[in-house]
């Protein structure tokens, strides 16, 4: 499972640019934009993949546990977090309080994956002592 966001805020790194502006690529194209909806689109398709497994293995269990609670926030705040972050493109780097907003909710997110997968680490640690 990915703990950390791997893709870059189009705000952090051009600011003052856009998605729109032709000073980015002859084409128009921002790199940043492009990294930031391939790695979204990847994010999903893995999703999308282990869907059957995760109900087979998890919403189908008679008794739900910690485990399960992690796991399935683990799962689902890495999920949703991509989408302020993919709207976040079409945003013109120059406004000041929408990229401080997409940064603060990228690091809050990042923080409380890190959290999450530090709780699930040390408990397979103390289980395989």
């Amino acid at each position: 499972m990915i703990f950390l966001h791997l893709a870059p805020s189009p705000c952090r790194i051009l600011p003052g640019h856009s998605l729109k502006d032709p000073m980015h690529h002859p084409q128009g194209i921002s790199p940043s934009a492009s990294f930031v909806v391939a790695s979204s689109v990847l994010f999903v398709y893995d999703y999308t993949l282990t869907i059957a497994e995760e109900i087979d293995l998890f919403w189908l269990q008679p008794r739900q546990t910690w485990a399960f609670a992690f796991f399935i926030a683990n799962r689902y705040i890495g999920l949703f977090s991509r989408i302020p972050e993919f709207f976040g493109i079409f945003v013109n780097g120059s406004d000041r309080a929408v990229c401080s907003g997409l940064l603060f909710t990228n690091r809050a997110t990042t923080a409380v994956l890190q959290l999450i997968g530090a709780v699930i680490m040390g408990a397979r640690w103390q289980w395989s002592l």
